[in-house]
């Protein structure tokens, strides 16, 4: 079985659409997904994943659900600082605090317990289960149990963080580590597939992450969007 995650084309935060940019961005990635048969197609509700996905598939074809909204947190950090989002921590906080990248401890942590997403995570997490099992691959004690071994394709329309909450539950790891150090562009690709080494037992392996062949045929660049300044010294988001 594959997984196939898109992040939304270039988005208009403001206004929970697509950029211009990220309407050309989609119209490519629809185009390179044409010929690409899907057994399951599904989109966050949020209007720029919603938007990317329709503009791939028609809109009866694309199943919502509420859970793939994107992954909203706000953490309070020991100095009262808040932050936007439960992730992006700066690299000195991050090294102060390993416990965040521990797929054991950082539930429990300040910064994500004040953040309010332990339930949110769970129940993400729990829904997505469900979803694979529809597929034939239950989730069980960190691997996945064969109950229908089979090589069918989905593919989910989603968001940066909710991806990497996602990939945490295929990776068993800290979406923090993910998200933190892992950055999918705009109307990129991750494809994750099962390998069934032992008999009844599956791993889902990344083949690729934050891919963008569309972008490159159509002689596209990347977006910047989720990246920050490769040096201090610049105009670019800090």
């Amino acid at each position: 079985m594959k997984i196939i995650f898109v992040r939304h084309g270039d988005p208009n935060y403001e206004l929970d659409t697509l950029t211009p940019v990220g309407v050309e961005q989609a119209q490519a990635l629809a185009e390179y997904l044409k010929d690409m048969p899907m057994d399951g197609i599904y989109s966050s509700p949020m209007g720029r994943a919603y938007l990317t996905a329709t503009t791939c598939y028609p809109a009866d074809k694309v199943v919502v659900h509420d859970w793939m909204k994107e992954f909203y947190g706000n953490p309070v950090l020991e100095d009262g600082t808040v932050m936007e989002v439960s992730w992006d921590f700066m690299p000195s906080y991050t090294a102060k605090h390993p416990e965040l990248y521990d797929n054991n401890a950082y539930l429990d942590t300040l910064a994500i317990k004040s953040a309010g997403v332990v339930d949110k995570y769970h129940h993400a997490i729990r829904q997505f289960d469900k979803l694979v099992a529809q597929y034939g691959y239950e989730y069980k004690d960190g691997y996945y149990k064969v109950n229908d071994s089979n090589t069918k394709t989905i593919i989910i329309f989603c968001h940066l963080g909710l991806m990497s909450v996602l990939m945490s539950r295929l990776m068993n790891a800290s979406y923090v580590l993910l998200a933190q150090h892992m950055c999918a562009s705009p109307s990129s690709i991750t494809v994750f597939a099962t390998e069934e080494r032992e008999q009844g037992i599956a791993q889902f392996r990344c083949l690729g992450y934050g891919t963008t062949p569309h972008l490159a045929r159509k002689n596209l660049p990347n977006s910047f969007s989720a990246r920050f300044c490769e040096i201090y010294l610049s105009d670019d988001r800090h």
